[in-house]
């Protein structure tokens, strides 16, 4: 049987990833911070710091759907994803679509 993300949690699924990686020897040098609890950070080019994150939401863990209206959870997962942001020190701003 497969096995599946609840049966490893999260941090299992983490370190499965980070494992796997450095297994097969990816790394980047564009990469300022790797993957971990809350926030990965790369550079995507020269004077821009990125950061990138994707905290899930599991019903009957993090929320009751029959207490709970999809706005809220949507609201909700917005609200732990940009926490986390915020934990590394970033800070929202409006992407400029330029073509270089």
């Amino acid at each position: 049987m497969p096995e599946r993300v609840k049966d490893i949690g999260e941090f299992g699924l983490i370190e499965r990833i980070n494992d796997l990686l450095r297994r097969e020897g990816i790394r980047s040098e564009r990469v300022s911070v790797g993957i971990g609890d809350d926030t990965a950070s790369f550079v995507p080019r020269p004077g821009y710091e990125l950061l990138v994150t994707c905290d899930s939401m599991v019903e009957g863990r993090h929320y009751l759907p029959e207490h709970t209206s999809f706005f809220d959870i949507g609201r909700r997962a917005m609200t732990l994803n940009i926490s986390d942001i915020g934990a590394m020190g970033g800070n929202p701003s409006t992407p400029s679509f330029r073509s270089d």
